[in-house]
C-alpha cells in the first residue's frame, strides 16, 4: 500500500536523476515500487545502496552529464 494515497503498488522501472556539483547524473532502468494511483516511486534499500554507490562513482568523473544504465552496473 502507498504510504501517500494508501493505493495499490506495483514492481516497475523508473529513470532516477541527481544533480551534484554541476553534474547532471542520470540512472535508467532503476528497479521501484510504483504506486498505480498517484505515481509516487519507492526504492528497496538494497537499490537505494546501489543508487548511492554508482552517484559517488559518477561524480568522480569530470563531466557534465552522465546516463548509466543501473542494469549494467548493478
Amino acid at each position: 500500500m502507498c504510504r501517500f494515497c494508501l493505493d495499490e503498488q506495483r514492481e516497475s522501472k523508473t529513470t532516477y536523476t541527481f544533480e551534484h556539483d554541476g553534474c547532471i547524473i542520470l540512472v535508467r532502468n532503476v528497479p521501484c515500487i510504483e504506486c498505480e494511483m498517484c505515481g509516487e516511486i519507492f526504492f528497496k534499500g538494497d537499490v537505494s545502496q546501489k543508487l548511492d554507490e554508482i552517484i559517488d562513482n559518477a561524480n568522480i568523473l569530470p563531466q557534465e552529464l552522465a546516463i548509466i544504465d543501473y542494469n549494467k552496473v548493478a
